[in-house]
């Protein structure tokens, strides 16, 4: 990935200027230059089936495909993606599974492999690299099924994981509670054991169930929806140390929702939707949403609001506010308009300055609309579907113009 500037954790998004409504620090910056950012397109692969789950650690590419449990993994060379390893239940000598690949995560150490319907409660199966640095794992597989306070049937263990080279955290739901499990793993003596775990009663996972990252290396952060007796909801983003012990929470109105977020080290990037009610012209009761982005920063256990900001107060041409993924890096931001193929890019300048690309939006070659946005080694894969709805991988360099 090509960087523009050096920039500490420190001002990484101390961030993010002004131009049109934007203001994330006090004042007035009117940008004299285009972004010298530029996607430019590489390659598509098409999919036999549906992806589940996608991950990306330097140039390797982590795919699962649960309706044939199937995980594929490639090296990224010289643009090409090439196909290094396929890992199956029958490769493993694994037995009784049924959703393997729904969620799969790769860190320096192996890839991680989860299937939620396995057994009575659901695993998630860790394939150790035979040795950190090469692009080679065992096909044998750890297995990691939930063991301390839960004794219930039906837990989808392993909606989703985070990890990094000392800790794996595994969600899992039952009756709208979720519960976040964390196990702690010795990578030199492939062992692993199950450390603690805490639930969160009365949520409601109907929005981006499960999603759990870390925010740094002492911090995770996951998602909570709450239905009220009304009918509204409200939900929030809760931080908690690694030990699982709640240290903030990022919360939002009734009815506003975090739609997608995404983290980097110690910032927090949302996509907000706001639901609202109207009248139209013939006297019926209509919904509106409204769509914003919003920047958190954590400094100890204190949440700062940066700012929030929409694609009209960029003065982005578009017909719609509504905002789909968004993706973060330290020096650029990436977000792309829902239900469609167009996408927009953004440098962070090391003034801490949002300098907008010469492109008011750009369209991703052969697809329809995105579910995923990911950096690799030297640019973007954007995961999404084309017009006959198969599931297709586009990749693109990221350029200096």
């Amino acid at each position: 990935l090509l960087r523009v500037f050096k920039m500490t954790t420190e001002n990484i998004l101390q961030s993010i200027g002004t131009t049109g409504g934007i203001k994330f620090f006090p004042g007035t910056y009117v940008p004299t230059n285009n972004s010298r950012y530029s996607l430019i397109y590489n390659n598509f692969y098409n999919m036999a089936f549906t992806i589940d789950s996608i991950d990306i650690l330097d140039d390797i590419v982590v795919v699962g495909i649960s309706s044939i449990q199937t995980v594929y993994v490639y090296k990224i060379s010289q643009n090409i993606l090439n196909l290094i390893q396929t890992i199956t239940p029958r490769s493993s000598s694994l037995t009784g599974t049924q959703l393997f690949g729904k969620v799969v995560k790769i860190a320096n150490t192996g890839i991680f492999v989860s299937d939620p319907s396995y057994g009575s409660n659901g695993a998630v199966f860790v394939y150790f690299c035979t040795q950190i640095g090469l692009s080679s794992w065992y096909q044998s597989a750890v297995k990691i099924i939930p063991s301390v306070g839960v004794n219930v049937v039906g837990i989808n263990f392993g909606s989703d994981i985070c990890i990094n080279n000392s800790m794996i955290f595994v969600t899992s739901y039952i009756d709208n509670t979720t519960t976040c499990f964390k196990y702690i793993y010795d990578y030199s003596r492939k062992f692993i054991k199950q450390d603690n775990n805490i639930s969160l009663p009365s949520a409601d996972n109907t929005l981006f169930p499960y999603r759990i990252m870390f925010l740094n290396n002492s911090n995770i952060i996951l998602n909570e929806k709450i239905t009220n007796s009304d009918n509204t909801y409200q939900n929030s983003l809760i931080i908690y140390t690694t030990d699982l012990v709640q240290n903030s929470i990022i919360s939002n109105d009734n009815n506003k929702i975090f739609d997608y977020f995404t983290t980097f080290n110690n910032y927090v990037l949302t996509n907000n939707k706001h639901v609202s009610s109207s009248t139209d012209d013939s006297g019926n009761t209509i919904d509106i949403t409204d769509d914003s982005i919003s920047l958190y920063t954590l400094i100890g256990s204190t949440v700062n609001l940066k700012d929030t900001f929409n694609s009209k107060s960029i003065n982005i041409d578009t017909n719609t506010d509504d905002i789909g993924i968004v993706y973060m890096d330290n020096n650029f931001i990436i977000w792309n308009i829902e239900n469609s193929n167009k996408v927009y890019i953004a440098e962070i300048s090391e003034m801490g300055n949002i300098i907008p690309s010469s492109v008011s939006m750009i369209d991703v070659e052969n697809l329809i609309s995105i579910i995923s946005i990911m950096k690799h080694s030297n640019g973007i894969i954007f995961t999404g579907y084309n017009s006959n709805n198969m599931t297709v991988l586009v990749t693109y360099n990221l350029n200096l113009i």
